[in-house]
């Protein structure tokens, strides 16, 4: 789990083959659908556009797959907390799947909605928006920066080439709207719909 969280590849989906050299679908089905039904990962499909019901636009075959919470993904890193707590220059690979890990695990708890993600097609184009969820008959692109630097570039051409209105994204900056953008707090991840 760790690893394919934090591969940073342009397009994070689960690999069956970075389980196991040669691994596919037919062999781990059955046991990542096990995770998910016991409560262990939540399973955050691809949806291939933005339309409401998102649930229609799913892709099967592309996912990504989170841990229940945070401290499961610290304990499988086998990361020491000073590193996490001191910020160690280090970690900047796992910081972002941790803040991606923290963000999908406040989508489900704190908002009660059901996160997908949408990317490109990986040939031509690797743009990717880190969550993708539906509110009050909207569909909400949300994307994920773990510091301060916040360039959303794969953001803004989902929104151009879908027509979104509004999109959200979380950093370590403050608020801020910029009209079809709105910046939030990393701790504001639990009052995401209260927002829009």
């Amino acid at each position: 789990m760790p690893t394919q969280i934090s591969h940073e590849t342009g397009i994070n989906k689960f690999t069956y083959s970075k389980v196991k050299t040669g691994g596919r679908g037919r062999g781990y089905k059955d046991a990542v659908s096990w995770l998910v039904d016991a409560g262990m990962v939540t399973r955050v499909p691809r949806v291939s556009r933005p339309g409401i019901l998102l649930l229609t636009y799913v892709n099967d075959c592309s996912f990504k797959l989170f841990l229940l919470d945070v401290g499961l993904l610290g304990a499988t890193y086998g990361l020491d907390q000073d590193v996490i707590v001191r910020g160690d220059s280090l970690f900047t690979q796992g910081k972002g799947a941790y803040v991606e890990q923290y963000v999908c695990q406040q989508l489900v708890a704190s908002n009660s909605c059901v996160p997908y993600y949408w990317s490109a097609d990986g040939r031509t184009d690797k743009a990717e928006v880190d969550f993708v969820y539906e509110c009050r008959g909207k569909v909400i692109p949300l994307e994920v920066k773990p510091d301060d630097n916040v360039r959303s570039r794969s953001l803004a051409k989902f929104s151009k080439e879908f027509g979104i209105e509004r999109c959200q994204r979380l950093s370590l900056r403050g608020y801020k709207d910029e009209g079809w953008l709105v910046n939030l707090p990393l701790f504001a991840a639990d009052v995401l719909s209260d927002v829009l």
